[in-house]
């Protein structure tokens, strides 16, 4: 989860925020890795080790950047609360 206010972050140039996105490995070695994405355009598979890697090293930053459990959880109860007074 991530707080709403993070132009200035890294995030902001995460191209992946467009949409979902996920790297498929398959136990066969035969097969080569593969990134899913999913935008506003459609969806896309893509096997370049360049478009797998840079889909990694979004994932990794996301993973990286993204609040813990805790604070997680912090963040939808003052938003719940937030709504709820309205």
């Amino acid at each position: 989860m991530f707080k709403y206010r993070f132009s200035r972050s890294p995030l902001s140039r995460i191209r992946a925020l467009d949409g979902s996105f996920a790297v498929l490995t398959f136990a066969e070695t035969a097969i080569p890795d593969v990134a899913y994405a999913e935008g506003q355009l459609g969806q896309t598979f893509d096997d370049k080790p360049e478009e797998v890697a840079r889909c990694r090293r979004a994932f990794e930053t996301l993973t990286r950047l993204a609040a813990d459990s805790d604070s997680s959880l912090s963040l939808i109860e003052t938003q719940l609360r937030a709504f709820s007074s309205t």
